[in-house]
């Protein structure tokens, strides 16, 4: 898969990093999911989205064009097979535990189509400890977004012994 195969992405967790990069997802042009647990964490990302595009139009940092389309690229769901399954790049944003994130990064792997890149947001845990969770352990990366992600314009794309050539490429 080169980038320009990627059109669509999903992002796993709503939280402070997840609906921030939502949000930046759906500004660059990708058709974006955003899933979560927990539904009010959902209604205040959706809100938040529609707050940001807004203070950005005031501002005359972006059209009303710009931000209408980068709105209509952006949807939330309850639902994490929902927000996977036809997506090209999932970025996991939940909380730091272990466990919690194996058993999700094996739920991704389950319902995201088998060319899905898969690439958690941690900062801490590392790739190469959730990667064996999947069949596509190639696939997995580390790609640490710096917060506030809608400001700062720093990503780390962390490469292990596992993740293959083009996912690290792409990320």
């Amino acid at each position: 898969m080169k980038i320009e195969d990627v059109k669509s992405v999903a992002i796993i967790g709503a939280g402070n990093m997840g609906h921030q990069l939502a949000l930046l997802s759906a500004m660059r042009g990708y058709e974006t999911t955003c899933t979560d647990v927990n539904s009010e964490i959902l209604k205040k990302a959706g809100d938040f989205a529609d707050g940001y595009l807004r203070g950005r139009v005031e501002k005359g940092k972006l059209s009303a064009e710009d931000a209408e389309k980068a709105r209509g690229r952006l949807r939330f769901t309850g639902s994490l097979k929902e927000a996977v399954e036809k997506t090209d790049y999932v970025i996991e944003a939940a909380v730091e535990s272990l466990e919690i994130k194996r058993k999700l990064f094996a739920d991704l792997d389950a319902f995201a189509p088998p060319h899905a890149i898969l690439a958690t947001n941690s900062s801490r845990i590392v790739s190469s400890r959730i990667a064996n969770a999947t069949r596509r352990p190639g696939k997995v990366c580390n790609l640490h977004f710096f917060n506030p992600a809608l400001v700062m314009k720093l990503v780390e794309v962390v490469s292990a012994p596992h993740c293959d050539e083009d996912t690290v490429a792409v990320s």
